[in-house]
């Protein structure tokens, strides 16, 4: 699907360079290209939510040792947007406060979700075990 390098090679992204090598940040980048981790920002942006907080819990795991820099949590959001726009969100407005209780993000972007104008979709399949 993406590669890191994808993210970073983008002229609006150079200003996160020097997280490039930072051992967080493909770890952060491949988690949120997982099918699971784009329905779930899907599904929040649909509920009229920052889609962001549909993955609160699992970054949050992933930042175990500290609090990132305010600019790695920003870069964060700048991948969630890189990584929604093929999946029909566009950005709609800012969130100064998410309503997921967390200790990373204070804010977050709202999405709107148009299904005719995504390039690529998410396939959800369910099985009773």
């Amino acid at each position: 699907m993406y590669d890191v390098d994808d993210f970073f090679n983008h002229p609006d992204h150079r200003m996160y360079i020097k997280y490039e090598s930072f051992y967080l940040t493909p770890k952060v980048f491949y988690f949120l290209c997982e099918a699971k981790s784009i329905y779930n920002m899907i599904e929040a942006a649909k509920a009229n939510r920052p889609a962001i907080e549909g993955v609160i819990p699992e970054i949050e795991d992933l930042f175990e040792g500290g609090m990132p820099e305010d600019m790695f949590k920003q870069m964060v959001g700048r991948m969630v947007k890189f990584i929604l726009r093929d999946f029909g969100c566009f950005p709609r407005e800012k969130i100064p406060t998410l309503k997921r209780k967390n200790n990373i993000f204070k804010s977050g972007l709202k999405y709107t979700y148009d299904a005719s104008r995504a390039i690529r979709k998410i396939k959800v399949h369910y099985e009773i075990v």
